[in-house]
């Protein structure tokens, strides 16, 4: 069963009025969705970096050039997710800083496949040193991230993205440190 674009945004508008958090399962395979599912979870995130994590690596693997990432999120949304997803909201990362991407036809693909959000993943925001240099040197930057955040007249809605995006460039440019956390579920075996 699709959620639209505009019930996820009321989840989302709600959750930020009556201060409430919103629980969330960046999922690696059919069945930690599923047990998302059932658990309550407001949302799924799919991202590449799931099927790295359950290859039993860590999800800064989805960062290295092993496969591409967008087809990566693509196979693991609609043979894994997707079956087990019910009325659960998905949002998918979206590597929009890849030269070879159609952006269009990719996020008019996800919509298609029933994606109300998108979030940069992976973002070019969480490299740093003198291999951020090189990407941005190469066109490979956080604004191709943030100018796919903020497609206007999409399907695809991304405002948590693109507030993220923002809050990361200002810390970035008053040079504090930054500390990230990401929450995953797993199954022990």
């Amino acid at each position: 069963m699709k959620v639209s674009a505009a019930s996820f945004r009321v989840l989302l508008n709600r959750s930020r009025e009556e201060r409430y958090p919103l629980v969330f399962v960046a999922p690696g395979s059919g069945q930690v969705a599923g047990s998302a599912v059932a658990g309550g979870a407001h949302f799924l995130m799919v991202l590449n970096a799931g099927v790295y994590r359950s290859a039993g690596v860590s999800s800064l693997c989805s960062f290295l050039p092993y496969g591409n990432a967008n087809q990566q999120t693509l196979e693991l949304l609609s043979k894994q997710i997707l079956p087990r997803a019910g009325a659960v909201p998905l949002v998918a990362g979206v590597m929009a800083s890849d030269p070879t991407l159609d952006l269009d036809s990719h996020l008019d693909q996800l919509a298609r496949l029933g994606v109300v959000g998108v979030t940069n993943w992976p973002a070019v925001g969480l490299v740093d040193g003198s291999f951020r240099q090189i990407l941005e040197e190469q066109g490979l930057t956080i604004q191709a991230e943030a100018r796919c955040c903020k497609r206007p007249n999409s399907e695809v809605l991304s405002p948590s993205a693109l507030r993220c995006i923002q809050m990361m460039q200002s810390l970035w440019q008053q040079q504090e440190q930054m500390r990230w956390c990401s929450m995953s579920v797993g199954l022990a075996s």
